[in-house]
């Protein structure tokens, strides 16, 4: 019986020993198969974890308001295109110049504003500045923050 602490002792720490070990050693890799799925509007992955495909959809957005983004996948075999259609004149857009208002789409697909007056309320977007306004050329200025300032 004098035996049996040490016993049950050399099995807690081996476990322990065995647990550690567990978490710290990272798992194998997984071998992935070709995950191609031939479908252009598809981005493949193989998570190496599970071994499963991923097939994610491709982004086609060219980031302008005054275009509709589709993915087009030609005839299954890894080819195709992004396309990116003119949305009709006058759809509302937003130009992103804090001085232009009224924003809408033009027949070439750009989205323009109308100039606010010189003097008119913006946000330049810099937390350093205040008083900002809209001047006589369609730019938001502010005026800095006195030395010191915390912004």
């Amino acid at each position: 019986m004098g035996n049996q602490p040490h016993a049950r002792s050399f099995i807690c720490c081996s476990s322990v020993l065995f647990l550690l070990l567990l978490c710290v050693m990272p798992a194998a890799a997984i071998d992935c198969p070709s995950c191609d799925d031939f479908n252009f509007c598809t981005i493949d992955s193989c998570d190496t974890g599970t071994g499963f495909c991923r097939h994610e959809p491709r982004d086609c957005s060219d980031g302008n308001p005054c275009t509709t983004d589709s993915c087009f996948n030609a005839f299954n075999n890894g080819m195709g295109s992004c396309n990116h259609s003119t949305v009709a004149a006058g759809t509302t857009c937003n130009d992103g110049n804090s001085c232009t208002q009224q924003d809408a789409c033009n027949a070439a697909g750009q989205c323009l504003g109308n100039q606010r007056p010189p003097s008119s309320s913006c946000d330049d977007g810099n937390s350093c500045t205040i008083s900002d306004a809209c001047d006589a050329n369609g730019a938001c200025v502010g005026t800095a923050l006195g030395a010191g300032a915390s912004c």
